[in-house]
């Protein structure tokens, strides 16, 4: 949390927020104690260390941008109102209705709470709604939502907190210690989806490895890579000219998702080394798992060679210079899918900044990939990695020039 200080509170401003940090390090530190069940441990904890009621709510995303409520977890009490009042809910919640763009904008702007006025509704107006009135009666007070730019597949996660109508309607700065709980909330989100993607990834392993071909890679739900062959990246590379495969595959598993009983899909490609028969296969969870919010798709995508045209020279190579050099460098130091991808674009010559934009990511986070990679090299800085990498793991000498 110490390191995500600046994203939490932003520079200057983080002195006078020490209490509040002290607090959110107690909420990380009690959700680590039982980080399987993450829903239920974030919403004791919030009430636990800041004393707003809370439910966490996973909504489910149906035909025509609708959504549903597919788990709840949290205080008792609301989470029963929650399902007494579903239909209405769906209806005329300000937040239900405005879920997509909310998780959107959070994602674009960092704005994580939300409450009846960000959409132009007054919490008096509030009150005078079908659900307004169904909410009063049942003791809800006031609400308002965290969300952020972290859904997974078809699912959206959001916290709602809500406090007695009598303590009044929520202030500055509850709204602006709600954004900090929903940029930790992003956080944590982050690294607990690729913890669950690891546990799946290692049963796919141990049920499919038999079976599977050389040339195979594994995406999750946001298509991001979390395994694959050198070979897959070769072939990928190749088949589709550099472009993302991530488009291709966006439309295939879209009409898999509309055909629940469709659960692989087959397409050929040619290029100029040969032809290739793709396959994408969904695989999920057992039906048994207990926390079904945790049944995100993965994809295994296989390439199996059909027709063999040319063999592969120097000249028509399936691999540039860069990704070779990051390829063993992944192996001889250990580096992680993240710090890989880093280090490429150190080696294209990108700033930390521009590094930052193009994975998405914060300049505090790029710079601690930096550094990790600094000291799996043994080095002290970028000129410095450069120069081991090429003289351990580089190609040619043109090739040194070229990167140079």
């Amino acid at each position: 949390i110490y390191e995500y200080k600046e994203h939490l509170y932003g520079g200057d401003s983080v002195g006078k927020h020490n209490g509040k940090l002290s607090k959110l390090v107690d909420l990380l530190y009690f959700i680590t104690l039982d980080y399987n069940n993450l829903p239920r441990i974030i919403v004791d904890g919030i009430k636990l260390y800041f004393g707003y009621n809370a439910v966490y709510v996973v909504y489910q995303k149906n035909a025509g941008n609708k959504y549903s409520i597919c788990e709840l977890y949290g205080d008792n009490t609301y989470a029963r109102d929650h399902m007494l009042y579903k239909e209405i809910w769906v209806e005329e919640d300000v937040f239900f209705q405005n879920l997509a763009r909310m998780v959107n904008e959070s994602k674009t702007f960092g704005k994580c709470a939300w409450r009846c006025q960000d959409f132009g509704c007054s919490i008096e107006e509030f009150w005078e709604t079908k659900l307004g009135k169904a909410i009063r009666k049942g003791g809800f007070g006031y609400k308002a939502a965290i969300t952020c730019g972290q859904p997974w597949h078809n699912m959206q996660h959001a916290i709602s907190l809500y406090k007695p109508e009598e303590k009044g309607d929520y202030t500055e700065e509850e709204m602006e210690l709600f954004n900090c709980i929903g940029k930790l909330f992003a956080i944590i989100q982050h690294h607990y989806r690729e913890k669950i993607e690891t546990e799946q990834l290692k049963n796919l392993l141990n049920t499919y490895i038999t079976n599977m071909s050389s040339h195979f890679c594994i995406t999750n739900s946001q298509f991001q890579v979390i395994f694959q062959t050198n070979s897959f990246a070769l072939l990928a590379k190749e088949i589709f000219d550099g472009k993302v495969l991530r488009n291709t595959l966006m439309p295939l598993v879209a009409q898999m998702d509309e055909d629940k009983h469709l659960g692989k899909m087959t397409r050929e490609y040619e290029s100029i080394t040969g032809k290739y028969l793709m396959q994408i296969t969904s695989f999920n969870m057992d039906n048994n798992y207990i926390y079904s919010y945790r049944l995100q798709p993965l994809y295994m995508i296989e390439f199996e060679e059909i027709e063999n045209s040319t063999a592969r020279g120097p000249e028509n190579s399936l691999i540039s210079g860069k990704d070779e050099i990051c390829f063993k460098a992944s192996d001889a130091y250990s580096l992680t899918r993240r710090e890989q991808e880093v280090l490429l674009l150190m080696l294209e010559g990108l700033s930390t900044a521009e590094i930052s934009e193009n994975l998405c990511i914060a300049e505090t986070t790029a710079r601690t990939h930096i550094s990790n990679i600094y000291k799996k090299l043994e080095v002290n800085n970028r000129a410095q990695a450069t120069a081991k990498i090429l003289a351990e793991l580089g190609p040619a000498e043109g090739f040194h020039q070229q990167i140079i």
